[in-house]
């Protein structure tokens, strides 16, 4: 049976977030985070992994899983797990279902995209090229270019600025509650795409409408804002 039409607000741009909205990536966060902590005689399940790292930067990650470790440690962990990470990737990586299809009508639309994720750069980049998705998307924005990981807005703030268009005018896909909250905090529009969270907990953190992934939409339920352009 179809999916009812869905109305989104209008937009003048779109940001993503990478893991979970854009590539199906949670389960080989979770196995990377899993080889990683097994290394330190940790031993935790999928869900008890998932909740410590939606939305968060690795060395938060850390540091709330080994809180006497320094900086510098917890920073050297991370690497580690990033690697572990980009190995799988790079063997099973797959794109969120109709994700690659919406960011070609979005480009073919006009509206401009950008990613806002927590992941290192080489994650995203590597991620993008493989999913065939970089040449779509006209800015990034990394765990590098911020202070503050998710919920604090500066993610989606510096995506808008690198897009030159106003937070107001922004939807912003996300799968994490953590998202959801920063997004609201930057003042944009939020849909969710169910998965890192439940579809009840980014409604209650203020995603407008919740997706299973983008096969349920498609960019004409976008009204386009026609004074923007790239």
């Amino acid at each position: 049976m179809p999916h009812p039409p869905i109305s989104l607000p209008p937009a003048s741009a779109i940001i993503f977030d990478l893991d979970g909205v854009l590539a199906d990536s949670n389960r080989l966060h979770i196995k990377a985070w899993r080889q990683t902590l097994a290394g330190l005689g940790l031993n935790y399940s999928d869900a008890g992994i998932q909740a410590l790292i939606a939305g968060r930067r690795n060395p938060e990650i850390v540091l709330q899983i080994q809180p006497g470790l320094t900086l510098p440690q917890a920073e050297t962990l991370a690497r580690g797990k990033e690697e572990r990470f980009r190995l799988l990737a790079a063997a099973e990586l797959s794109a969120v279902k109709g994700a690659l299809d919406f960011l070609r009508a979005l480009r073919h639309a006009l509206i401009p995209c950008a990613v806002a994720t927590s992941a290192p750069r080489e994650n995203c980049l590597q991620m993008l090229a493989q999913l065939q998705m970089l040449e779509l998307v006209q800015a990034t924005v990394t765990e590098e270019d911020v202070r503050k990981g998710k919920p604090d807005p500066e993610v989606f703030l510096l995506a808008a600025a690198r897009l030159g268009v106003a937070p107001r005018e922004c939807i912003v896909f996300e799968d994490a509650a953590a998202g959801v909250r920063a997004a609201r905090a930057a003042g944009m529009r939020c849909i969710g795409i169910a998965g890192a969270s439940s579809a009840a907990d980014l409604s209650a953190c203020g995603a407008e409408t919740v997706l299973s992934d983008f096969e349920e939409l498609s960019h004409g339920q976008l009204r386009i804002d026609p004074k923007v352009s790239y």
